[in-house]
């Protein structure tokens, strides 16, 4: 972005990010200010987003992918998998382990 102090204008030079539009609405000091940017977000926002007021989105929610185990290798889950293995869920170990259950994302035979 840049001010420029003698229009009094804000030049975004990319699209803002819904949390970037906030923090700029936020930052504002005039209620006209900060009209101007929601009226921005209902214009710029990426394809596919809902038209939506900034504040009225849900908090997002972070969902574990799921992994398939063969042996020491680990697979991301893929809805194939759903035609290639014969299993039933209800004879699968539902325990976790801290690794299991990790934000940190390992595939294939890396160590952990």
């Amino acid at each position: 972005m840049q001010y420029d102090a003698g229009s009094g204008t804000l030049h975004v030079r990319e699209p803002l990010t819904r949390e970037e539009t906030m923090a700029l609405r936020d930052a504002l000091p005039t209620l006209t200010d900060r009209a101007a940017v929601e009226e921005y977000w209902q214009v710029e926002r990426a394809v596919g987003t809902a038209a939506k007021a900034l504040d009225e989105y849900a908090s997002p929610v972070r969902v574990p992918q799921l992994i398939v185990k063969e042996g020491e290798r680990s697979y991301l889950f893929e809805p194939k998998e759903l035609d290639e293995f014969s299993w039933s869920l209800d004879c699968c170990d539902a325990a976790l382990t801290e690794a299991d259950f990790s934000v940190e994302l390992n595939v294939g035979t890396a160590s952990r």
